[in-house]
């Protein structure tokens, strides 16, 4: 009887979303201007950023800062600190879109002297002097709400050229359809392979989390590592987290 019940929650749902599609794409600009506005109101970084799938993602991350001996890391899409409060990095730089997210993460760490936060536009961003260039770049539930091509394309760019030896993405890497509107999935994969041929895919961590196949926007989210052929450290010696 239960299992009915979810599997009709489940449709009903889906049926929403699709009814709906055409009304939320009425109300929907670009990418930046949403999680603008959601921040704005007083909106959040989503369910990802709480709970036993927040605790994951940092515990993996600050394990694998650890071991490989990562001094400084920097994350494209850090939202409103949710997640960086349980990082446990050297020393952490945190970019967004949302001035109203920055404002909230740099009033939550206004007492460390090991976290800093800046407005992030990627049209409007180029660091050729390697100001924001650290140990470990990473990407947290980013890629796949990145709707336009051309934000998504200069955000990979700006992701992988601000890092001297790894790059960490949490995504999905499908090209499943969704009904949401801030949502497209994407082959990231693909893109990577052909745009940057100097980092190598060392590999996909599956995710131990068990993930309600109703929240779209993080069901089919893992870990994706890359690191820099180029770079002196040595191979990475992590084992699955568990």
């Amino acid at each position: 009887m239960n299992k009915k019940k979810i599997t009709l929650s489940a449709h009903f749902k889906k049926l929403f979303l699709t009814i709906t599609k055409p009304l939320q794409k009425l109300f929907f600009s670009n990418s930046s201007e949403y999680w603008k506005n959601r921040y704005r109101k007083g909106g959040n970084s989503g369910s990802g950023s709480f709970g036993k799938l927040a605790e994951y993602k940092a515990s993996f991350l600050n394990d694998f800062a650890m071991i490989n001996n990562i001094k400084q890391v920097i994350e494209f899409g850090c939202g409103n600190g949710q997640q960086s409060k349980l990082y446990q990095f050297n020393r952490y730089i945190g970019l967004d879109v949302s001035e109203s997210a920055i404002t909230q993460s740099i009033k939550e760490f206004e007492n460390s002297n090991e976290h800093a936060f800046f407005v992030y536009n990627s049209m409007a961003f180029s660091d050729r002097v390697e100001v924001f260039k650290s140990d470990l770049a990473i990407s947290i539930d980013v890629i796949y709400h990145l709707i336009e091509d051309e934000i998504y394309n200069k955000y990979i760019e700006d992701l992988f050229n601000s890092s001297y030896q790894w790059v960490v993405i949490y995504s999905s890497n499908t090209l499943e359809p969704t009904s949401l509107p801030h949502v497209k999935h994407r082959l990231f994969q693909e893109d990577i392979k052909l745009k940057f041929p100097d980092w190598e895919f060392i590999r996909q961590e599956a995710n131990p989390v068990y993930q309600n196949t109703e929240q779209l926007e993080t069901a089919h989210a893992c870990f994706f590592i890359y690191k820099k052929i180029t770079a002196n450290n040595s191979q990475i010696n992590m084992q699955n987290h568990n």
